[in-house]
C-alpha cells in the first residue's frame, strides 16, 4: 500500500508543482510589480483568466495526495516516537484546509484585480487586494508552518535521528532547502519558468516513502 501512495504522491506533488508556474511567470517583456508593497503584477492585466482557474484546479487536484503522503510518515514515525507522531498529523489535518485556502487566495487576487482594474483605478484595486489579506492572512500563515516549516524540521529530525530508514542525504531535500535553491536559481534566471517548491517538497516526500516501503 505505501508503493501506491507513494507514487500517488509523486503524481499529485507534480500537480501541485505545476500549479504554481501560471501565478509566477507572465511571458510579458513589460510585467512589473506595482503597488504600495509591489504585490501587484501589471501582467495580471492581460493575463487570461483560464490560467489562473487552471492553477487552482491542478492545487486542488493535486493537495489530497500530498497530505496522505504526510499522514503516512507520521505513522511511520509514530512507531519510535508519539510526540514527533501527532504533532505532524495535526499540520497535516491543518494543512488539509489551509493550503487550499492558500492557493485560493493566491489565484482570486489576481482576477480581482483584473476584474476592478478594468473599471476603477489601481488605488481601487489595491485597496480591495489588501482587504483580502487582512481577511486571509491567519490561514496563509497556519499553512507557511504546517506545511512547511514544522513538517520540515520533524521529518528531517526523524531522518537525523535513523526513525526514518534512510540516508541522512534526504534531509538537504525538504522544501525549506528547495526554496532557498529556486529563489536562488530565479534570481539568475527570472524568466525561467520553474515549478512550485512546495510541490516540488511533496514529491520528495513521496519519493523518501516509496524508498522506505
Amino acid at each position: 500500500m505505501d508503493t501506491v501512495i507513494g507514487i500517488f504522491g509523486i503524481i499529485s506533488g507534480f500537480m501541485c508543482a505545476l500549479a504554481d508556474t501560471p501565478l509566477a511567470y507572465f511571458y510579458d517583456e513589460n510585467n512589473q510589480k506595482i503597488g504600495q508593497r509591489r504585490d501587484i503584477q501589471t501582467g495580471w492585466q492581460t493575463a487570461s483568466s483560464k490560467r489562473f482557474y487552471l492553477s487552482f484546479l491542478l492545487s486542488f487536484l493535486g493537495q489530497p495526495g500530498c497530505y496522505l503522503v504526510m499522514w503516512r510518515l507520521a505513522e511511520m514515525i509514530g512507531k519510535e516516537n508519539d510526540t514527533m507522531c501527532s504533532i505532524l498529523k495535526i499540520c497535516t489535518f491543518l494543512g488539509c484546509y489551509t493550503g487550499l485556502i492558500t492557493h485560493a487566495v493566491f489565484c482570486i487576487k489576481p482576477l480581482v484585480y483584473k476584474h476592478i482594474y478594468q473599471e476603477a483605478s489601481l488605488k481601487t484595486s489595491e485597496t480591495a487586494l489588501h482587504e483580502t489579506d487582512r481577511l486571509t492572512i491567519l490561514p496563509v500563515l497556519v499553512c507557511s508552518f504546517t506545511l512547511i516549516i514544522i513538517p520540515a524540521f520533524l521529518i528531517s529530525a526523524a531522518i537525523w535521528q535513523g526513525i526514518l530508514p534512510v540516508s541522512r542525504l534526504w534531509i538537504i531535500f525538504n522544501p525549506i532547502f528547495l526554496m532557498i535553491a529556486m529563489l536562488a536559481v530565479k534570481k539568475a534566471f527570472p524568466k525561467l519558468p520553474l515549478i512550485g517548491f512546495m510541490g516540488t517538497g511533496f514529491i520528495v516526500y513521496s519519493a523518501l516513502l516509496l524508498t522506505i516501503s
